[in-house]
């Protein structure tokens, strides 16, 4: 239910467990003028959410966001994220390092004011903005926030040096036909069957 350019799909659960108390605000905390805030990830914060995204590491994670009110029971959050984690090139395997940056925004609404937007029979899920619940008076930042984070990072990373070899198809190898698993085959074919 996030705003931005990209949604991880399935985290929620994930991100639910963490613990985010740091990026939880109260809507009565905000006040008329808006909030600003920065937060940056501790080692211990970086390696569990590395687990929940199954990444080989985050070495670094912060975050700025600016919270405004819309009108009552409704608030705009405009966030910058920046991250440097850890993956293996899906070619070669050979570890790599990628840096994140991300921009988004993302409304939250109290439920009784979801429930409207959500009923509404012009309301369209893929294209309009889909707004986050504030829950029990708080805005969870920290769960979209992570959500744009998986969303932001890279599914298949490639080092710059992997190449795609044209003989055979496959990916790094550098082989050729003769390196592939009719191989065998071929050379039966050649001697006749005798070995």
């Amino acid at each position: 239910m996030t705003v931005g350019k990209k949604k991880a799909q399935g985290f929620d659960a994930s991100f639910d467990a963490l613990a985010l108390p740091k990026l939880s605000v109260g809507a009565r905390d905000i006040p008329a003028e808006g909030l600003e805030r920065e937060y940056k990830a501790d080692r211990a914060e970086c390696a569990a959410l590395s687990q929940v995204i199954d990444l080989g590491a985050i070495s670094e994670f912060q975050a700025a966001y600016a919270i405004t009110p819309d009108s009552k029971n409704r608030f705009r959050i405009k966030a910058h994220l920046r991250a440097r984690i850890s993956q293996n090139c899906v070619v070669t395997l050979a570890p790599l390092e990628n840096a994140i940056e991300e921009d988004f925004t993302a409304l939250f609404v109290s439920e009784d004011i979801l429930e409207k937007i959500l009923g509404d029979e012009d309301f369209d899920a893929e294209g309009d903005e889909n707004p986050e619940p504030i829950v029990n008076g708080r805005l969870e930042v920290g769960r979209i926030i992570y959500e744009h984070l998986a969303g932001a990072i890279n599914p298949y990373p490639r080092a710059k040096d992997a190449e795609i070899s044209q003989e055979n198809g496959m990916e790094g190898t550098g082989g050729t036909d003769a390196d592939g698993p009719f191989s065998v085959l071929a050379e039966l074919r050649k001697d006749g069957g005798k070995s």
